[in-house]
């Protein structure tokens, strides 16, 4: 059984932080009745538990609300998904994503500022899926392994971490 993880800590249903509710409701109404391995997906975020009813009726689906700490759901995931549409900038929830060493399949939107550097990772273990039919394919196709993509860790480390853009700080002062 895969692991598929919808993590957001701050998707706020009342607050209506549009993107992220829109974008999973779209992943569980369109994506999830074309995947055809055995899966689980896990919603996690503030206020995301007022979603439970709405998707109580596909026993795949499990809804969380507010977490402590998102540790525990990253590691025990075995692919992130990032199904944004619509927003600004860089996406943290991808950069989170990628810090843990997990397969990321995701919009364009979500790999705003990612897609751009990942080279041959793009296509393997970060994955550019746009409709539903690409997301579908992508989590039926995939090997994800043991859960943790060394060569995604490695990438985040490269370019995303404070080591990284302490670094690149460095360089630009010097």
């Amino acid at each position: 059984e895969i692991g598929v993880r919808l993590v957001g800590s701050e998707m706020c249903i009342r607050d209506s932080y549009y993107p992220n509710v829109n974008g999973f409701r779209w992943f569980i109404k369109n994506v999830t009745p074309l995947i055809k391995i055995n899966y689980e997906v896990t919603l996690v975020g503030n206020r995301m538990d007022l979603l439970k009813e709405e998707f109580s009726n596909n026993s795949n689906v499990k809804v969380l609300g507010r977490v402590e700490d998102l540790s525990p759901y990253y590691e025990d995931a075995d692919v992130v998904v990032g199904p944004i549409f619509e927003g600004a900038g860089m996406k943290v929830k991808t950069a989170e994503a990628l810090s843990y060493g997990k397969i990321f399949i995701g919009t364009d939107e979500s790999l705003i500022g990612y897609k751009e550097l990942a080279g041959n990772l793009l296509g393997k273990s970060i994955v550019v899926c746009n409709n539903e039919e690409e997301f579908a394919k992508a989590i039926n196709n995939l090997d994800f392994g043991n859960g943790f993509c060394p060569e995604n860790y490695d990438f985040f480390l490269r370019n995303y971490s404070i080591e990284a853009a302490t670094c690149k700080l460095k360089t630009l002062l010097e």
